[in-house]
């Protein structure tokens, strides 16, 4: 037999009239505080600080089964091999195996209508990965598939990881769509983006209308100068075409697509 084998076994018992369940438990219960402490170092390497960090008995399960797998449930395991076993377990295998149980239906407890209770294919592993990394690390949890779902869509909207809060407050926004769009709509219009924006094209600053009325952009303020590229949105306000010539990534385009308003006057783009 090999060492690794002899190790794992050396104190082995099989044990009499106690079930699958209270064997699995009583193993968890045994390392518990050492899985617990390693979890605690991999979360402040990654974070970078000695804040207080909470670790749910979810995450102690997944390296417990990342130690004994491939053993049986009622191996009574040596107390050097969770020690030599747990200096192996990254935090990357930690997030991988989160996301196996994830496939494995472990995490639903939600009933959700639209669940993620089964990762589909079709769904992106590296940003369920990057959610993931980000509960553990933050939460010292693993998103069950209500919250991971809501961050899913959250991130493909925000193009970022959510917070608790900002996770929160999306449910919510959703929840009031869903309950009432047009209070919603009347509420919260900074949220909607302007439809159909492809139709908005440029036009070229000209002589006459640059010494008639000297047009300023709506963002920056500044003046829109002969022969630069400039947006009129139907209220007839102008802005800078460039995000060189006015404010880098704060150009109306973007300003527009996550409002339906001019942000000069509050009248709603119609494009």
């Amino acid at each position: 037999m090999s060492s690794s084998f002899n190790m794992l076994t050396s104190t082995y018992t099989t044990v009499v009239n106690i079930g699958y369940n209270e064997s699995y438990t009583y193993g968890i219960t045994r390392h518990t505080d050492k899985i617990r402490q390693h979890l605690i170092k991999l979360i402040r390497n990654e974070k970078n600080n000695n804040s207080r960090i909470f670790i749910n008995d979810m995450l102690i399960r997944i390296v417990y089964e990342l130690i004994t797998s491939g053993y049986s449930p009622f191996t009574f395991i040596d107390d050097n091999y969770i020690t030599e076993k747990l200096e192996t377990i990254t935090l990357d295998d930690i997030i991988k195996k989160g996301i196996n149980w994830l496939d494995r239906i472990k995490l639903c407890r939600c009933n959700f209508f639209v669940c993620f209770n089964r990762l589909e294919q079709n769904y992106n592993r590296e940003i369920v990965y990057n959610i993931m990394k980000q509960y553990i690390c933050e939460y010292g949890i693993l998103p069950r598939c209500r919250f991971l779902l809501l961050s899913y869509q959250y991130y493909i909207q925000e193009k970022k990881v959510g917070n608790l809060e900002e996770i929160i407050e999306y449910e919510q926004l959703l929840n009031q769509i869903e309950n009432d769009p047009e209070e919603f709509h009347n509420k919260h219009k900074h949220k909607i983006p302007t439809k159909n924006l492809s139709n908005l094209k440029y036009k070229i600053m000209d002589n006459d209308l640059f010494e008639n009325k000297q047009p300023c952009c709506g963002i920056c303020q500044y003046d829109i100068e002969i022969l630069q590229k400039y947006y009129e949105l139907p209220c007839g306000h102008l802005f800078h075409e460039n995000g060189e010539e006015c404010l880098e990534n704060a150009t109306i385009i973007w300003w527009l697509k996550d409002n339906k308003f001019c942000p000069m006057c509050k009248q709603e783009v119609i494009l």
